[in-house]
């Protein structure tokens, strides 16, 4: 046999092994911390600490329609959000630099006076940016039914 061919062999198929992305996996938790963070920033209008929890190039994804940060804080400058809890949430891990946190709102909100639904099926993008986890995509729709 020759060693020569399967040398170069060993090292092309030990790198298309997809790259172990964390020792273990992420805790939810450490993201919904950073999501709810936005839901109180939502709630203050406090969009300044919005934007140091989101990428510059935000997308939100709703009823709404799908806008960018500042979009979303002109379409909602008569919403107001009273109370909210954030709950269920699960971790998928894209790659080392990306997850997607899904999550359940149950929340007292209006907009023009007009009461929104209340529970909300979540999803938040997040992107590691200079060693910070910020959210770049935010989606939500309302729970008609779940599965059980």
């Amino acid at each position: 046999m020759n060693f020569r061919l399967l040398f170069p062999l060993t090292i092309v198929v030990s790198t298309l092994q997809p790259a172990r992305v964390y020792a273990q996996k992420p805790s939810p938790e450490s993201f919904l911390k950073i999501s709810n963070g936005t839901y109180h920033a939502f709630q203050a209008k406090d969009w300044k600490t919005m934007q140091t929890l989101t990428t510059p190039d935000f997308t939100y994804v709703g009823s709404e329609g799908i806008l960018s940060g500042q979009e979303l804080r002109e379409a909602t400058k008569d919403c107001f959000l009273r109370n909210f809890r954030l709950t269920l949430p699960r971790v998928k891990v894209l790659s080392s630099t990306s997850t997607i946190l899904t999550y359940i709102s149950q929340q007292e909100e209006s907009c023009a006076g007009k009461p929104l639904p209340s529970v909300l099926l979540n999803a938040d993008v997040f992107v590691r940016r200079n060693g910070k986890w910020l959210i770049s995509t935010h989606m939500e729709a309302t729970a008609t039914h779940q599965a059980k």
